[in-house]
C-alpha cells in the first residue's frame, strides 16, 4: 500500500479520528471507503499512517474534502475540520505578534460550518468585532475571527495535530515583519538547547 501511495505522488500522512470524521459533504463512494476503514481490524480509535492516508487521498482526489484535526497545548480543547481551507498564510501584523508573543503566526482559513470544537474556549476582543479564542487552562491561542472575514475562521496552524504539515502559500502585512528574521540563516543553529537546562534542587533541600 505504501508503494501504491508513493507511485500516486502521495507522501504526506496525517492522524485523525475516523469516528469523528464528518460525512455530510462526502460523496457516497467515499463514505463506503470510510466505512470500510472504520470496520477494519486496524481501526482502534485514532489511526496513523497509511490507512488515514488512503482516506485523505480518496477524499482529495476530486478536491472534495480535507480532514484536519488539532488541539491546544494541554488537550482540553480540540478541533476537527472537514472541507477545503480558504487560505493558508503567515501573518506579520503587530496584533498577531502581541497576541501570540511571537514574531509571526501561521493561519489556516476554515469555513465555520465545517469546523467543530470541543472544550471550553474564552475570547478576547482585540479590536472592534474581532475576537481571538484561547484555551483558559493553558492559554494556547486557537483562532482569530472577525466581521471583516465573516465566512471564515482563521485557525492557528501551530494547533494542528501535526503542525509540520502546514505549507503556507503567502505572507501578509510585510510592513511590520520583524527585521531580525533575515538574520536567522547566519546565526548558530542547534538541534537541541544551546546549553543543557539547569537542574534545580527539589524543594526539600531548601
Amino acid at each position: 500500500m505504501n508503494a501504491e501511495l508513493e507511485s500516486a505522488g502521495f507522501h504526506d500522512t496525517v492522524s485523525i479520528d475516523l469516528g469523528q470524521v464528518s460525512t455530510s459533504l462526502m460523496p457516497e463512494r467515499l463514505k463506503d471507503d470510510l466505512d470500510f476503514l472504520r470496520g477494519s481490524q486496524s481501526f482502534a480509535g485514532k489511526l496513523k499512517g497509511v490507512d488515514v492516508a488512503v482516506v485523505w487521498r480518496l477524499a482529495r482526489r476530486n478536491g472534495e474534502m480535507a480532514f484536519l484535526t488539532g488541539t491546544c497545548m494541554c488537550g482540553a480543547v480540540t478541533w476537527t475540520y472537514s472541507g477545503d481551507t480558504t487560505r493558508n498564510l503567515v501573518c506579520h501584523c503587530i496584533d498577531c505578534q502581541r497576541a501570540t508573543s511571537a514574531p509571526f503566526t501561521a493561519f489556516l482559513g476554515m469555513k465555520p460550518e465545517q469546523l467543530k470544537w470541543a472544550g471550553n474556549i474564552v475570547h478576547y476582543e482585540s479590536s472592534p468585532k474581532t475576537f481571538r479564542g484561547f484555551c483558559p487552562s493553558c492559554g494556547t491561542r486557537l483562532y482569530f475571527r472577525s466581521e471583516k472575514w465573516p465566512f471564515e475562521v482563521h485557525v492557528h496552524a501551530a494547533t494542528m495535530t501535526d503542525p509540520g504539515k502546514c505549507r503556507p502559500r503567502a505572507q501578509v502585512v510585510m510592513r511590520s515583519r520583524a527585521e531580525w528574521l533575515d538574520q536567522l540563516r547566519s546565526i548558530p543553529a542547534f538541534e537541541d538547547f544551546q546549553e543543557n537546562p539547569s537542574k534545580h534542587p527539589s524543594s526539600e533541600t531548601y
